[in-house]
């Protein structure tokens, strides 16, 4: 379950958390962690499989320049927050 993946891969797991707290919960949402040291990054495969809809997506983030601890995709995030907070329009949510 997510909640088992946050305990035992805490470093490693944001995105999961994310998708299960905006999904079914973390009881309900199921994950399954691969480990392989050729791949630069962090690769997420989500499928979802509901009565309605069957969706899978799949993306690849890259290593931060300088650093292995973080994706690149973190700093542009914050970066971005910070800029929303200053502007004076919004679009969307």
């Amino acid at each position: 379950t997510a909640r088992e993946a946050a305990a035992r891969f805490p470093r490693h797991i944001n995105v999961a958390i994310s998708l299960s707290l905006a999904g079914v919960g973390l009881d309900r949402t199921r994950i399954d962690i691969y480990a392989n040291g050729d791949l630069p990054g962090a690769r997420h495969q989500l499928s979802i499989d509901a009565e309605a809809i069957r969706l899978q997506m799949t993306s690849q983030n890259f290593p931060s320049p300088g650093t292995k601890k973080t994706s690149q995709i973190v700093a542009l995030s914050i970066l971005a927050a910070l800029r929303e907070v200053d502007a004076t329009l919004r679009v969307g949510s």
